[in-house]
């Protein structure tokens, strides 16, 4: 036995909408690494974000890390 089913769909026009665009992220992370002992290090990254928008703008700030490292 087959079972039939009819709908009726309306489909309207959509409009795009503003801000729906991706934008460019770029991460810089030069670092550098201070041992202290064979097992002990301390690190320094000086982040920074580059933040390209879908009209052009640029926006970019500095986010400066430090990182203890100890071996277990």
């Amino acid at each position: 036995m087959v079972t039939q089913i009819t709908n009726t769909f309306v489909i309207g026009k959509g409009d795009l909408q503003q801000g729906t665009k991706l934008n460019t992220v770029i991460l810089l992370m030069p670092e550098m690494r201070f041992n202290s002992s064979c097992n002990k290090a301390i690190q320094i990254s000086l982040t920074g974000f580059i933040n390209i928008q879908h009209d052009g703008d640029v926006v970019s700030f500095p986010a400066p890390m430090v990182s203890w490292l100890r071996q277990f």
